[in-house]
């Protein structure tokens, strides 16, 4: 929280499309940029996650979990984490929490790629020529607050960082994100330990990846849940941009 409301000024004097966002908005922003860089970037990417087979051949973890109280997706701060990358090597970033919004974002374009296209076209100027069906998806997007206009224009109402922008706020946040990494995976060893008292000896071998996935969530969900319990962030109006949502381009 110190870190965010720290680097505001530098943040914003990148000048990005969306610098001038809400204080809301930017709050969700760079708490769930952090927490993406922290735990996906530098964690994960340190950590070689070894996928086990299921019985249709796919490389997966298969999950169970108990509905109990104060379980992450019942009060809304489950998550999503998802990407669309284009043709040209722009990309959409989702990290979704049902507390803002039902149905999340990610779900309408991973299951409409032809609106994710759109949605890049328009991200680097296109303003005219759409198809019927395009001008379908952007009445759909603009109803879902995805687009805005301004003017007569059509807005794409998230952040969008050039590759330039994007690579310096990386570094504005990385002593954060290293210090989140660290702490983060020193939990790991705690988790394995007690998982190996817990699972099958033919298990074993999977403990650590199964204690990174566990962390994982809880690295995500339990800062935003504090966040938003100390009002540091708070429920993202629907008039206001996205929250949990940018695009970087390549």
């Amino acid at each position: 929280m110190n870190a965010i409301n720290d680097k505001e000024k530098e943040v914003r004097s990148l000048n990005f499309h969306g610098s001038d966002m809400d204080n809301n908005t930017f709050h969700w922003q760079m708490t769930c940029f952090i927490l993406y860089q922290a735990i996906v970037e530098k964690l994960q990417g340190n950590i070689q996650i070894v996928f086990p087979k299921t019985k249709t051949g796919t490389n997966a973890f298969v999950w169970g979990c108990e509905i109990f109280e104060n379980d992450n997706w019942s009060d809304g701060f489950g998550f999503g984490i998802s990407n669309i990358n284009s043709r040209k090597g722009d990309y959409i970033e989702f990290m979704d929490f049902p507390i803002n919004a039902q149905p999340m974002v990610h779900l309408y374009f991973s299951s409409n790629i032809a609106a994710a296209n759109v949605y890049f076209d328009i991200a680097n100027g296109k303003q005219d020529g759409f198809s019927e069906n395009d001008l379908e998806l952007i009445a759909q997007m603009l109803q879902k607050g995805y687009l805005k206009k301004n003017n007569n224009k059509l807005v794409i109402n998230c952040p969008i960082f050039c590759k330039e922008q994007f690579e310096y706020l990386v570094k504005i946040f990385d002593n954060v994100t290293t210090s989140i990494c660290e702490k983060t995976k020193s939990m790991i060893g705690i988790i394995t330990e007690i998982l190996l008292n817990h699972t099958p000896n033919y298990l074993h071998e999977t403990a650590k990846q199964l204690a990174y996935l566990r962390l994982f969530e809880d690295a995500i969900s339990a800062p935003i849940r504090l966040l938003y319990n100390n009002g540091f962030i708070v429920k993202q109006p629907e008039s206001e941009m996205l929250p949990t949502t940018y695009i970087r381009k390549a």
